[in-house]
């Protein structure tokens, strides 16, 4: 027999009886949120929001981006000549300020040559707005900003950037060069993810494999706590699973009095309360054809042992 889709109330009183059911399998994943609760959906939603969506969440990896370089084949002269300078900078940059030359690795100076790529397709004539060492210092910026590694006292500061380059402040040139890619800042769906910097790169190809250990490590932790909060829902739900069977947990009460009477909008319907006196007392309305379901339903019960 199969249990229809019902209310029921939790309680902690032993299973009055058990049915045959085959049991409920599957690995927790960030898709049974909804189930786990409201904050579990807003703490995914953010988290996948910072990586380009849930399912490039669920299979994001922390494994080094691969050497690559700009793509300047298809690029109009005056374009390549301009990448040329800005990336010439950059390479002077980190040659000359050590700090920078190790936190602008093999994996940077891919992000940044894909960085210039997106750009280069998209807005070419952003390049030109400002010369090429602001540029070059507002890519660089762009890049680790967007990666969340100009932030001390682990990692230099914005300020070491700028002076490193010998510029003044290049963010607002950064922020243009961001859109220019085609992103635009993660809103605060986020809850505490959303604290992110406030020009992120959400997109894999773009974050360093340190950054997506990070989000890895937040993503794994979102799972379990996920399947703790759906274990202690089952744990806690009147109907459950028992090893193959459905336990349902109930408490014993008393019908009290029915009525059928007009609502508020003229359409009748049957007033049923439950409890063991007339002080503590549980109220349902039913509309008239469910009442009359609800008869069907216990007189087949009445007439038929669970087992």
């Amino acid at each position: 027999m199969n249990l229809p889709q019902a209310a029921h109330r939790s309680t902690t009183a032993p299973a009055i009886f058990g049915l045959h059911h085959p049991p409920v399998t599957g690995e927790p994943s960030l898709g049974q949120a909804a189930a786990a609760g409201p904050s579990f959906v807003h703490l995914v939603d953010g988290l996948a929001e910072l990586v380009g969506g849930l399912h490039v969440l669920e299979r994001l990896d922390d494994e080094p981006l691969p050497i690559e370089v700009v793509d300047l084949g298809s690029v109009e002269p005056g374009s390549q000549t301009r990448c040329g300078e800005i990336l010439s900078s950059i390479d002077t940059f980190a040659a000359e300020q050590w700090i920078f030359g190790r936190l602008l690795d093999a994996e940077y100076r891919t992000i940044i040559a894909r960085l210039l790529g997106r750009i280069v397709e998209r807005s070419p004539a952003e390049l030109q707005r400002s010369d090429p060492l602001r540029t070059a210092a507002a890519l660089a910026w762009l890049a680790l900003h967007g990666n969340d590694d100009l932030s001390p006292p682990h990692h230099p500061s914005a300020a070491d950037l700028w002076h490193g380059f010998g510029v003044s402040n290049a963010a607002a040139v950064g922020r243009r060069l961001h859109r220019a890619a085609g992103f635009e800042r993660p809103s605060a769906s986020g809850g505490r993810f959303a604290r992110r910097p406030a020009v992120w790169l959400p997109d894999v190809a773009l974050l360093h494999s340190r950054t997506r250990r990070g989000l890895v490590k937040l993503r794994d932790q979102l799972v379990t706590a996920i399947e703790a909060a759906l274990e202690r829902r089952r744990a806690d739900a009147p109907i459950k699973d028992a090893g193959g069977r459905i336990s349902v947990s109930a408490h014993l009460t008393v019908p009290r009095w029915a009525v059928r009477a007009p609502d508020g909008d003229g359409r009748h319907a049957v007033v049923v309360t439950f409890g063991n006196d007339d002080d503590d007392v549980e109220v349902v309305g039913l509309s008239v054809p469910d009442a009359h379901r609800l008869v069907h339903m216990l007189q087949q019960a009445l007439t038929t042992i669970a087992r």
